[in-house]
């Protein structure tokens, strides 16, 4: 995006202090802050345009939100959110479920994923309800990873995996250990982890 609009202003906010380190290392040209999405640090009508990728599922008032987006949005703006699918249809979580099997857990369950708050089937009605047109791109991303341990830090960063090691970290290391002899399989045998993500774009 940088590289297509040079001479723009960038400006993003992360509630987690490391992917504010993250991401100021990987684009030093923005301005990168601590934030929280519920109250956007910035006044009315300052952006052209705001992308809110795979945040929304995350926070606890969906709407509070993009009233947020819509706020520092110009009247002519607009905003990309993007969000994943309320079916759980992503290869990662079947690679959950099998390390779970092998490490002796019980399978996870996309009931309790954060995705069922903000996703393709009823994510579009949430936007609906601030912005005066929205448009739906379904699309289907694919992750490849060479090596295990990128797949790995992807893997872990979930929140399925995640809710194992806040509940239980001596099962959470056993979870771990199968997921990398499965990552480690497939590597061997494909020469690459191969995640499918059903995702949506508006």
């Amino acid at each position: 995006l940088i590289d297509s609009a040079p001479h723009a202003s960038y400006h993003a906010i992360d509630a987690s202090p490391a992917m504010v380190s993250a991401t100021t290392a990987r684009c030093p040209e923005a301005t990168v802050d601590l934030g929280d999405v519920l109250a956007l640090p910035w006044p009315e009508a300052a952006f052209d345009a705001a992308l809110c990728m795979h945040v929304l599922y995350h926070v606890p008032d969906q709407s509070q939100a993009i009233g947020e987006l819509a706020r520092v949005l110009k009247d002519d703006g607009w905003a990309l959110v993007t969000t994943v699918a309320a079916d759980g249809s992503d290869d990662c979580i079947a690679l959950h479920n099998a390390a779970c099997a092998d490490a002796g857990l019980e399978a996870w369950s996309c009931d309790t994923w954060p995705a069922q708050r903000f996703n393709t089937t009823n994510g579009g009605q949430l936007l609906g309800e601030v912005f005066a047109e929205v448009e739906f791109f379904p699309r289907t991303a694919t992750l490849v990873y060479e090596h295990s341990a990128d797949a790995l830090a992807y893997y872990t960063s979930m929140d399925y995996f995640q809710q194992v090691a806040r509940a239980n970290p001596a099962a959470a290391d056993s979870l771990y250990a199968a997921a990398e002899a499965r990552i480690n399989a497939a590597i061997a045998q494909d020469g690459a982890l191969r995640i499918r993500k059903d995702c949506g774009t508006w």
